[in-house]
């Protein structure tokens, strides 16, 4: 009776590898390098992130400095005209 629980325990278990052998195959070939190549793929995402985020400070540098120059020259315009206009009151009086 013992041997034959056994045989019936080995019978199971030979049955059970048999049916994650037949799993395991149907999962298909498995990419080895796959952590390698996620690990590359992250490190480019986290370079390409760090990259978008320097032009886009650039970006609203850039923006900001057009701002100023242009009021800073809307300014000196103003001012040149309005000299311009004071000397012409005192020529042309």
């Amino acid at each position: 009776l013992e041997k034959a629980h056994e045989l019936e325990n080995l019978n199971l278990a030979e049955q059970e590898v048999k049916d994650l052998e037949k799993a395991i195959r149907s999962l298909g070939p498995v990419n080895i390098e796959a952590i390698d190549q996620y690990e590359e793929v992250h490190n480019r995402l986290d370079f390409l992130n760090s990259q978008r985020d320097d032009i886009l400070s650039a970006k609203n540098l850039l923006l900001e400095t057009i701002t100023e120059m242009n009021d800073e020259v809307k300014e000196r315009f103003k001012s040149t005209f309005e000299a311009i206009r004071e000397s012409f009151k005192v020529t042309f009086k």
